[in-house]
């Protein structure tokens, strides 16, 4: 069972104001967030290109000695191309208090691409007018 939807109304305070409005002006209403400990992340859909370069540099890692890091490796190339908040030195950051997160972050962005259910990230949506 996937995460359910986030209504933009239980981002309010959790973000600065307009900010998510303006994230949706500039990349669309296709937005997934992941919120933990009061911060808020927030990513775009892979692209076709990126997803099909992802699953690229995952088979080529596929057959190296260093699986696990250069899983790691791509896991957080591509959960940092598809952050569209915070900045990405603040997500780095981020990274370096909790490694794991570029891991479960790039597993449900593939799983968007695939058109699964993902796991910890939530499809942010406009209350109903």
């Amino acid at each position: 069972m996937g995460k359910p939807e986030l209504l933009t109304d239980d981002l309010e305070g959790l973000l600065p104001p307009t900010t998510l409005s303006k994230l949706i002006e500039i990349h669309g209403d296709r937005l997934f967030a992941l919120v933990r400990q009061g911060r808020v992340l927030v990513f775009r859909p892979l692209s076709k290109g990126e997803y099909r370069l992802m699953r690229a540099d995952l088979d080529k890692a596929a057959s190296g000695q260093k699986l696990a890091l250069d899983t790691y490796a791509i896991g957080e190339k591509y959960a940092k191309a598809a952050l569209v908040y915070p900045e990405k030195t603040e997500f780095e950051q981020m990274l370096e208090d909790y490694p794991g997160l570029a891991d479960v972050i790039s597993q449900d962005l593939a799983a968007i691409a695939q058109m699964a259910e993902t796991e910890f990230l939530q499809k942010i949506r406009r209350p109903a007018e």
